[in-house]
This record gives structure tokens, sequence and C-alpha cells, in this order.
């Protein structure tokens, strides 16, 4: 009876010794895997630290890596210097760009009616001024009375067209009748028209003349002058005044009517 007891005693024993050694294996196997995990984790207090302290490392990291990088030499430097001063040189020599200036020297390709569309002020000062703006007339003064024995007949040329003209010395324009270009199929346009008055001794009178500009060949002389269109064709269809006759160097002699050339 006691041996059986003691025997059970022993297995006992073995039993509970090797639940113990299991319990030192698995408190060995867990301070092993302790040993894997990062020491700066368990020795530090808080997160927060732990933090700041891995920034801390990586800008240490960062600043290593900086050196490492290879800058450009000083020789590289000079050039690019180099280049930078040849363009300031450049640069020197040229005229200071001004673009209030340069916008206004230029032409604007605008009609005086687009420009007063755009400007409302401009179009109402331009309105005002026309309204208060006395308008001169062209004016000029003419002295011309046909006298028969101040007039000489002499054969022409009149745009190609041979005819008999009058030579007035004391005019001092040119004439042409409408019916005289009708007649000889002379399509002329006038060059202009002008309004002016006519001084004459007894009476003075303004019209509005068509002004013409001619060619006419007397003798071996040809020359471009300007005639004025009269309606009035009783008395003659073409008359020279002295003006032309000056400038084609004619010269009249009224005690036989005779026309001279220099």
């Amino acid at each position: 009876m006691n041996n059986d007891t003691n025997i059970n005693n022993n297995e006992s024993n073995k039993i509970d010794n090797n639940i113990n050694d299991n319990n030192i294996n698995n408190n060995t196997n867990s301070t092993e895997a302790l040993k894997q995990l990062d020491p700066s984790f368990i020795n530090q207090p808080t997160i927060d630290k732990a933090k700041r302290n891995n920034k801390k490392e990586r800008e240490k990291e960062i600043i290593e890596l900086a050196k490492e990088i290879e800058l450009p030499s000083q020789k590289e430097k000079n050039v690019s210097n180099e280049k930078g001063t040849k363009r300031l040189v450049i640069s020197a020599d040229q005229e200071k760009y001004n673009i209030t200036k340069d916008i206004g020297e230029k032409f604007a390709n605008i009609t005086i009616g687009q420009l007063l569309e755009i400007s409302p002020k401009l179009k109402t000062e331009l309105s005002k001024a026309l309204k208060f703006t006395k308008i001169i007339e062209d004016e000029s003064t003419i002295l011309s009375t046909i006298r028969k024995d101040k007039v000489v007949k002499s054969k022409c040329k009149i745009e190609g067209i041979e005819t008999t003209v009058y030579l007035d010395s004391c005019s001092s324009i040119n004439m042409i009748t409408r019916r005289f270009l009708l007649e000889n199929n002379i399509p002329l346009k006038p060059v202009s028209k002008i309004r002016e008055t006519l001084y004459q001794a007894y009476s003075n009178t303004t019209i509005e003349s068509h002004l013409y500009e001619i060619e006419i060949t007397i003798g071996n002389i040809t020359s471009k002058e300007i005639f004025r269109l009269i309606e009035k064709e009783d008395i003659f269809q073409v008359l020279i005044g002295v003006e032309t006759l000056a400038n084609m160097k004619l010269i009249m002699d009224f005690s036989d009517h005779t026309l001279y050339q220099k």
C-alpha cells in the first residue's frame, strides 16, 4: 500500500517538473522575441519623444546625403557669369525702351468718323466748335474786262484740237465754255471747285467755278494751264489770260494785233 503511494508521488513530481521546464522554455522564447524589437521604443517614455528623435535622425541622414551631391565647379560658374556680363554690355549700348513714347509716336489706322464714334467727348467738343466757327470761303480777286483793242485772236490747239482762241491781256484767268468741251468731245473732269469774286470796273460778281487742267499749244510752245468753266458763250469759247501769256512767253502788239514769242 505504501509502495503504491510512493509511486504516485514520484509520477506527480515528474509531471510538475515537466510543467516547470515548459514554463522556463516559454519564458526563454518570449525573451528572445523581445530582443528583436527596436530598443529605442522601449527606452522612450512616450511616443511623441520617439517621433522627435526619429525626425532628428532623418535630418542627419538628409545632411549627410547633401554632402555627397556634386555641385557645379567654379569654372562652370565663371563661364555662366561671363555670358551674363556679355548680355549686360550689349544692353548698355541700347536706348532705354519707353512704351508711352512708342505708342505716342505710332499712327493710328482710324478715320475721323471712327474716332468721333469711340470718343463722345471729342464729338461734343467738335460740334460746339463748328457752331461758333465762321467758315471762310475761298476768294480770289480777278480783274477781267474784254475790250476789242486789247484782244488778239490766235490759232491754238486745245487738247490736240485746232481752234481759234482769244488772248486777253486784261484778264487774269483762263476761261472755256461747256459747249466747247461737248462739241469737241473732250472728256475732262474738274480738278477742283472754287468760290470767287470777279471784280470789274462797274460790277462785282461772286461765282462758283469748276477748275480744269487743259493742255494748250500756241506756236511751238505747249503748256498745261488751269481754265474756269463758264456757261456764257456768246462772246468766245476759249479765252486765255495774261498769266498764261507770261508763262508761255507770248508778247502782244496791239498796234497791229500781232502775237510774238520770245
